[in-house]
């Protein structure tokens, strides 16, 4: 049987507001947080090589609400919320990402970050780590 919804009524809508805008502790916002509760931090950190970094795939790079994805400094894009390493596509010239249908810009996030984006050092290591890849000659 389904649970019935829990609705907030227009007084606590009130209060919440109230807490808000004056800056004030509310009980009924106790346990929220303000971080993205779909991004597992520590999870990622277990997934990442040695001396491998990574940055957030924030409204920056891309248009929507894609922050529990993560682009790192080897070229991967790994889903922290499915926990899943999105396959990329690697040609002689690019790493191409598609996220909600918009590429990923790889260039301006390594430029960005200081990381080396070197294509060739970058498919040979996908090649050598066996990591899920469509790699073309072309």
């Amino acid at each position: 049987m389904a649970k019935r919804k829990q609705y907030i009524t227009d007084e606590e809508i009130a209060a919440i507001e109230h807490a808000i805008f004056n800056n004030l502790p509310s009980p009924l916002l106790q346990g929220l947080s303000e971080g993205d509760s779909n991004f597992d931090e520590r999870w990622l950190k277990r997934a990442l090589e040695k001396g491998e970094k990574y940055a957030r795939l924030t409204y920056k790079y891309i248009n929507g609400d894609y922050e529990h994805v993560a682009v790192t400094s080897y070229g991967r894009t790994i889903n922290t919320k499915s926990k899943r390493l999105i396959k990329p596509v690697i040609t002689v010239h690019q790493l191409l990402v598609r996220v909600a249908q918009q590429k990923v810009p790889f260039e301006q996030i390594f430029e960005d970050n200081g990381w080396e984006n070197d294509i060739n050092v970058l498919r040979k290591r996908y090649i050598k780590k066996g990591w899920p890849a469509k790699i073309h000659p072309y």
